[in-house]
């Protein structure tokens, strides 16, 4: 995983001191914003590095955007002195990690929780949570993290501890994971999808594969059924601690699937919200959230206890 540390203030010796312990752990370029040509060319290769700068907060966002182009983990560590303002403050939102120091002391470390998937609707339901609750968070669109996971578990919570256990180990993030399973009812207990929705036949089907599969097997018990999905969400918070939690969301799914189609949730072009008077795909993200109901209540709960 690329990363960088900007190191920002006045005070050389403290960030030099850092920078010593820092190189030391890891294998890191160091340079200065004075040498900002080959800062860019360093974070275009690749390469993990250290930037020290001091309080420019047009070069700062300038490394902070260029870090996000190519998809950085981006750590700040801002070293305040006894009158300084706390203007910098303001670039917190750019940090995937930010750590501020007064006097040689850590007086505050703020880290954004990951939400641990590729999946562009789980990335958009879960960013709607912590945007309600007013926290920042980031995802693996942000940051570009490489890794197989086999999700061996037995049902729903263990695929998602697995997955944040393997994240939070690369990242040091806290992380989001979610891991659902599909009960539709009048489904054979052969046929129930369970954590197995976008597997089939041995390989991982497309969207639009999956809505056809599910379409012909809804057809077979007359178009429509009664479903739920079991959620599993592993939270693990700042300091490396997971907390699970299992929620149930209940589901009316009928023929014919909705055209429009979620990238990414592919069945909620078959999920009808009888109460909206429409399929789920067809929806806002707001109002899809809100259609859930007390799940994705229970889950914006769960959020709001563990990072709030």
């Amino acid at each position: 995983m690329r990363t960088i540390n900007v190191l920002i203030g006045t005070n050389e010796k403290e960030i030099k001191d850092f920078f010593n312990i820092l190189s030391a752990k890891k294998q890191v370029k160091f340079f200065s914003s004075e040498n900002m040509n080959e800062v860019i060319k360093s974070i275009n290769q690749g390469e993990n590095l250290a930037v020290i700068v001091q309080n420019n907060l047009v070069l700062i966002s300038k490394i902070i955007e260029t870090a996000k182009e190519f998809g950085y983990l981006i750590k700040g560590d801002l070293f305040l002195d006894e009158n300084q303002e706390d203007d910098l403050l303001s670039l917190e939102n750019g940090f995937h990690k930010l750590n501020i120091y007064k006097n040689g002391k850590l007086i505050k470390g703020d880290m954004k929780p990951l939400i641990a998937t590729s999946n562009l609707g789980k990335i958009a339901i879960y960013t709607q949570i912590f945007k309600e609750l007013g926290l920042h968070c980031c995802s693996l669109r942000d940051i570009k993290v490489d890794i197989e996971i086999e999700e061996n578990g037995k049902n729903e919570l263990e695929n998602a501890m697995i997955k944040a256990k393997a994240y939070h180990e690369v990242t040091g993030l806290p992380v989001l994971c979610n891991d659902s399973g599909l009960v539709i009812e009048k489904f054979a207990p052969a046929d129930q999808p369970g954590v197995f929705v976008r597997r089939y036949g041995g390989r991982e089907l497309t969207d639009e594969e999956t809505i056809k599969i599910f379409s012909e097997k809804l057809a077979k018990v007359g178009g429509e059924s009664d479903a739920y999905f079991n959620v599993g969400i592993v939270l693990c918070d700042k300091n490396g601690e997971f907390h699970s939690r299992l929620f149930k969301s209940y589901r009316y799914m009928k023929l014919p699937a909705s055209k429009v189609v979620e990238k990414g949730l592919p069945l909620r072009s078959l999920d009808y919200n009888k109460e909206f008077g429409k399929y789920m795909s067809e929806m806002t993200i707001e109002e899809a959230n809100a259609s859930e109901g007390d799940c994705i209540k229970l889950q914006t709960e769960f959020v709001k206890e563990i990072f709030g």
